[in-house]
């Protein structure tokens, strides 16, 4: 968990609308994160849902196959949209918003 708080992703210059709240402003930032960053942010705040995912995932479609499909869903948006989320946040109500949605 150390390593995650030395992250300090580089924000992206740019014109972006001027927000009202800190928090939309934060928004309104892009951010990149470098492949380890990302590497690091998948394996240690993602990975350890693994087993959750896949138990809502089967109760869902009550099939092995399909909730085996969706997790791997899940985890290649969650990657691919790494961006979007915001570290120490609840990364498990994340991902399953985003199984949910893949079932959907």
């Amino acid at each position: 968990m150390d390593k995650l708080k030395d992250i300090s992703p580089k924000k992206q210059e740019g014109n972006y609308p001027k927000a009202k709240d800190e928090a939309a402003a934060a928004t309104a930032v892009l951010v990149s994160l470098s492949k380890t960053e990302k590497d690091l942010i998948f394996e240690q705040e993602f990975l350890p849902h693994l087993e959750a995912l896949y138990n809502f995932a089967y109760h869902l479609s009550y099939d092995e196959e399909n909730a085996n499909d969706l997790v791997q869903e899940t985890f290649l948006k969650s990657y691919r949209f790494i961006n979007s989320y915001k570290v120490g946040t609840n990364a498990k109500a994340w991902l399953f918003q985003i199984l949910k949605n893949a079932f959907i």
